[in-house]
């Protein structure tokens, strides 16, 4: 059990926005770090699924449901904690990233910051 609660950490911390995208959606509008999306977790025209990338979680409006991205994964694959996170290790797990970090390198303007690229697992 110990070692679920680790691997459901680490899991939590891959960034939802990339997750998404590695599933095929993209943001219907980004507002700040709010990404709106068409459902993935159902049929709709107006997007209304919401990933707050700066604190990692989303929202469905439409389900009144929300969470990090285990939780997503449980309602999406329709499955079990234990058995998302099989799948989770199963994946390419190189596609996915943690939320990106940006660095400013000494001495550098400010508007000229570096994306040191996707960090691995």
């Amino acid at each position: 059990m110990r070692a679920q609660t680790l691997l459901c950490r680490e899991v939590n911390q891959f960034d939802l926005v990339g997750y998404l995208k590695n599933l095929g959606y993209h943001p219907a509008k980004i507002i700040n770090n709010d990404y709106w999306y068409l459902s993935p977790l159902r049929d709709e025209k107006t997007a209304s699924f919401k990933v707050n990338r700066k604190i990692n979680v989303w929202y469905d409006h439409g389900i009144g449901k929300g969470g990090n991205l285990i939780d997503f994964g449980k309602l999406y694959y329709n499955c079990s904690v234990k058995d998302f996170l099989a799948r989770f290790r199963s994946e390419n797990t190189m596609s996915l990233s943690f939320h990106p970090q940006c660095f400013e390198p000494a001495g550098e303007k400010k508007n000229s910051l570096i994306n040191p690229g996707k960090l691995m697992f």
